[in-house]
């Protein structure tokens, strides 16, 4: 069956749109696939209403990503179209598609939320000030420095959401052929990508990158500064709670009780 994979994708945007409380995105996924679903079954009405309450059932999933469920959920409806002459093995093929869709749908879910709020959001904030500080925009000085501030802000901007909206369409067109044409040996085309190294390559650059703003702003920050007692103090003072927010994070200490700590000892060092 011949798919337009173009427009599914573009559907599939207003998936949060028909966001409910008690079957979260369901309605957003029949949205995405009643076209397809109609194309499917025009000719069996009693099987489209069945479709159509099948696709109605909860779902969830990272929004990013839903372009896997879209071509798993398309390949098993076509399953079920070549069996329901046969209501047995139809009711037994329906209830593997609830379970197929299902799965699926948290292991992107969970996939997603890795790759893309933890990683690629983070990335593309540090991308754009990376851009800032390159173009000589400067915030860790008592005033900040401008350099043509209009467009390098702009510039910024862009890359920010380059560099979270092309991966985000490109995982979209991928995911839709990998889905449809994938099976349950390699999980519908999730396995054939190698999710960890990914994700461990971009936090990797989103670090090396944050490294570098940081000790970019501090040449700028102590550049013609006279090393003294208060200096020093700034230096430990902000380098104690770098270190401490990496063991914070290993021993599973909620970051509130860092910023609460910090605004604690920076308010006793700005009383004396």
């Amino acid at each position: 069956m011949d798919i337009s994979r173009t427009k599914y994708i573009l559907r599939s945007l207003l998936l949060q749109g028909f966001w409910n409380s008690r079957k979260m995105q369901n309605v957003g996924m029949l949205f995405i696939m009643y076209p397809y679903l109609f194309k499917l079954y025009s000719a069996y009405p009693k099987f489209l209403r069945r479709a159509i309450q099948r696709n109605l059932e909860t779902f969830n999933t990272n929004p990013a990503m839903v372009s896997f469920c879209l071509g798993a959920v398309m390949h098993q409806e076509q399953v079920l179209l070549k069996v329901q002459n046969n209501l047995d093995v139809f009711y037994e093929q329906e209830k593997e598609w609830v379970i197929v869709r299902s799965s699926i749908a948290s292991t992107v879910a969970s996939l997603g939320d890795r790759l893309f709020w933890s990683t690629l959001k983070p990335l593309s904030l540090v991308f754009a000030f990376t851009v800032l500080y390159l173009g000589q925009v400067y915030f860790l000085n008592d005033s900040v420095q401008v350099k043509d501030l209009s467009t390098i802000v702009l510039y910024a901007l862009a890359c920010a959401f380059l560099t979270y909206n092309i991966p985000v369409f490109i995982t979209r067109y991928k995911g839709f052929t990998l889905g449809y044409e994938g099976n349950e040996d390699n999980f519908f085309g999730l396995t054939k990508i190698n999710w960890n190294k990914l994700i461990t390559v971009l936090k990797t650059i989103g670090q090396g990158l944050t490294l570098f703003v940081f000790i970019y702003g501090l040449y700028f920050y102590f550049a013609g500064v006279v090393v003294d007692v208060d200096v020093i103090t700034k230096v430990i003072l902000l380098s104690s709670f770098i270190i401490l927010s990496v063991f914070i994070k290993k021993w599973n200490i909620p970051n509130i009780y860092l910023y609460l700590g910090s605004v604690l000892v920076f308010t006793l060092v700005a009383l004396f």
